[in-house]
Order: C-alpha cells, then structure tokens, then sequence
C-alpha cells in the first residue's frame, strides 16, 4: 500500500472525539505513543481467492480504564482488492451507543466512529474484548490481484475529509492503541472449508448451554479432485466457548470399511490461541479417497458456554469462529491433500451468537397489575375469563395464582380465583413466587415461557 504511505506524516490532523475542537482551531495533528492497554487489530483469514471474497473483521482489546469512544479508518489497496460493504459486526451491533456510524470512503476503505450512551452511561468496560466491532467483506478482482499477490489491511488515519484518525476515548481524552494490521495472500484455489452462523437463546439464570458445529468442505471445479485427508485449525473466543469434542462425519465415518479414517489427530487447546486443531488421513497406504463436489460437512465440533460469560447476562455475547493458520507447534495449515501435496483452501468462518431469553418480573397473584394482591385481582380474572376476552389479561403468570402448568402452558382457570380467596379469606397457601415481591418466574423455563409475561407495569 506505498500509493497511501505518502500521506502518514505529522501533517494530518487529529479528529478524535475528544481532540477534534482542539485540532480544528489549532489547525496542526498532535501525536501521541501507542498506549498497550488498548489494542485494535483486524482479523480474519489468510488468504482470499482470485475473484474471491473474503470477511475481515477489527477487534477491540480493551485492557486499560472503561472506553467511551472508538474511531478509526482501514485502508486497503484499491489496485488489488474491492470493498463490497462494510458494516458493525456482531459485538458492534450490540453496544448502547449515542452514535454510530461505518463509513465507505470510495474504493479506498471505510471509517468507524462510535460514541457510547452518554445517558445511559454505557461504556467499553476495562477486561472486554470485541471480536467483531466492525466488519467488511473485500473481493479480489483488482487490476494488480493475482496469484501470490500480498496486499495489506491497514487501521489508518488517511479516511474521510476531515480524516478520520485511529483513536480510543478515555475520559474524555483521545488515546492512541496499538494497532495490528492484516496481510492477505491471494490464491487460485478452488476447495472451500466453511463454518456456519449459528443463534442459540439462553437464560442469564441458567448460563451453561452445549451445542454443535458442523465445518464443511466443498470444492469449486468441473472435474472435483480426489483428496486423501485435510487438516484445519479453528480459532474462538475463548472468554465465551470452549471446544468439548470434535467427531468425524459423512464420508469419513465410511472409510476403512465402516471404521473410519486412518488417523483423526484433535487438540483441543493447541499453542497459539484459543481454538482446535484438526488432522485427518483417511487411508494410509491405500488409494481410498473423497471428492467433495457438494458441500460436504466432516466434522462435528461441540462446545460449552463459558458460564461467566452468560451468568446474569442479559445483553448477550457472541463468539467469531474462525479458520486459522497460527495454532499448534508447529502451526497446522488450512489444507487439502490431493497426491501427496498440500493444497491452499478458500476459508469461510462463521460465529456463535448467544441471545438471552429474559423473563419479566411480576407478582403472582397481582392479576389486574395494581401492585397489590386482593380481592379485585379475583374478580378481575373471573370477568376476563367469562365475559371480557382472555387477551386483556397483562400478564398470563400473574393470574395464574396456584402456579399450575400444563405441557409448558400457564393454565388459567377458575381454580386460580377460588385459590386467591382462599388464601385472603380462609387461610390457605400463599401463591408460589414470585410473591409477594416481583420478579421472575421460579419455573423451569422451558414451563414458563417469558411471552406469558410480556407486559406487567407495577414491576417497571
């Protein structure tokens, strides 16, 4: 990228959120050293296909004082490599933020500027680490894109009029981050390893979810090729899943008359990062090989919630999974054996999305929502249930006044009501929790569903 190096010099000018008045009046940049606790770097594959596209994304390590404020640009050079769009990634999707905005500059790259809720008093907390803040798919189509091109990513500071400079906001001051770029090598392959996107709901009550992944491998060709084993390696956030297993599948479970393959090598916590690695030979010795001329899925990858990521979590988390060269000792490569050699694959991650499913808090008794159980709450019920349709009940879990389910349903009936005077008037059981205070239902979730509660005002 020597066509924008030209322009990084003490000559630009600062437009941080906090120094940007400051620079504009005084009309020169102020320069500041890379502050290590804070750190942008721009993941994602290697290596991006001839006429390919491939997603790159910019993480956020935040190791120093809550941050109220990201901004940067990344470049990239436009004689190799297109920008097809650009956008906030999973983790930037979700933060509570007073302005937000990813801008394409051109071909040249795109610029971030996010400033956090200052109402809500939202912040980049100290110890968080967004794995995807932005996200920006490029397509190698360039006049200069060829096989074995390198081209850079680059955080820069030459985007947008006025330019947009890479800096963190910390109480009110621009600090400078450490950054780290990507460099991508463009290949001609025509295999295609792929990973999918996946959403799985939670209860911040009850954090431990497992689950399954599927990687799978496809090739591109008129003529597929013979393959005699892969190898992948599999990057996470560790700070929200960890791996359990991985077991092969399909075709693999076929080889060897139904043993399998020859060798399955896993490591689970491989040197280099959080993530797995994968070896496969399927038939040593022997010429039993497979094509992969529809997308075939191979392995079976399974996964915990790290339980501190989800504990009374109620915004939610996400994990990128990622293919990666840098795991192991030595690293295992993203390849396909075809006759003896390593061929380079195109790689396609995908990501784990952790949605909470939230229960709002009611008191169980409380039918007509007045903040007080009484007769009326009775009354109430009965005149809903016989003469006024059943849909202007508030909350479904607060009439049901004796905590009777059926088949995962709140049931509501005339037992509800005799339960409640009873209880008034003839001494007989209180009404299980929540009561007399709010809060959730102490049901098993998957007997109490949250839509059964969807508005009860006395609780707000």
């Amino acid at each position: 990228m020597n066509h924008r190096r030209g322009r990084f010099g003490v000559g630009c000018v600062v437009r941080g959120f906090a120094g940007w008045a400051l620079a504009a009046v005084l009309g020169f940049g102020l320069v500041q050293a890379q502050d290590p606790d804070y750190t942008l770097r721009i993941v994602g594959t290697e290596t991006i296909n001839l006429d390919g596209t491939t997603t790159c994304s910019v993480e956020f390590e935040n190791q120093g004082s809550d941050a109220t404020g990201v901004q940067y640009g990344v470049c990239q050079d436009s004689d190799v490599l297109s920008l097809a769009t650009a956008d906030f990634g999973l983790d930037g999707a979700a933060l509570d933020t007073t302005f937000a905005a990813v801008t394409l500059q051109g071909n040249d790259g795109y610029t971030t500027g996010v400033l956090m809720n200052v109402i809500s008093g939202a912040v980049i907390a100290s110890g968080a680490t967004l794995g995807s803040l932005t996200s920006a798919d490029y397509v190698a189509d360039g006049v200069s894109a060829g096989e074995g091109v390198l081209t850079d990513l680059e955080l820069c500071d030459v985007l947008g009029s006025p330019e947009v400079v890479t800096a963190i906001v910390v109480g009110g001051t621009d600090i400078t981050p450490v950054v780290e770029n990507k460099t991508l090598e463009i290949i001609t392959a025509s295999f295609t390893f792929s990973l999918p996107t996946i959403d799985l709901e939670y209860r911040p009550d009850e954090p431990a979810v497992s689950f399954t992944v599927n990687a799978s491998i496809s090739e591109d060709a008129n003529t597929p090729n013979q393959t005699q084993g892969f190898s992948m390696g599999i990057s996470h956030d560790g700070s929200v899943i960890t791996p359990t297993d991985v077991q092969p599948l399909g075709p693999l479970n076929d080889l060897n008359g139904g043993d399998g393959p020859t060798f399955f090598g896993v490591n689970l916590s491989p040197v280099g990062g959080d993530g797995l690695t994968v070896g496969v030979v399927y038939v040593a010795l022997d010429d039993e090989t497979i094509g992969f001329d529809v997308e075939t899925e191979v392995l079976e990858i399974s996964y915990d919630s790290v339980e501190a990521a989800l504990d009374g979590n109620e915004i939610g988390a996400a994990s990128a999974l990622s293919f990666t060269d840098s795991l192991g000792a030595p690293e295992v490569r993203n390849t396909v054996v075809i006759s003896g050699f390593s061929e380079d694959v195109i790689l396609v991650g995908g990501a784990v999305n952790f949605i909470p499913i939230l229960q709002n808090p009611f008191i169980r008794g409380d039918c007509n929502d007045t903040g007080n159980v009484d007769i009326t709450d009775g009354i109430f019920l009965l005149s809903q249930l016989f003469e006024v349709p059943v849909s202007m009940i508030p909350c479904d879990n607060a009439c049901n006044a004796n905590g009777q389910i059926e088949v995962g349903t709140v049931f509501l009936g005339v037992a509800d009501a005799i339960f409640l005077f009873d209880y008034l008037f003839l001494d007989g059981p209180e009404p299980p929790a929540p009561f007399p205070d709010c809060g959730p239902s102490e049901l098993p979730f998957e007997e109490a569903p949250p839509e059964n509660c969807e508005v009860f005002e006395s609780c707000e």
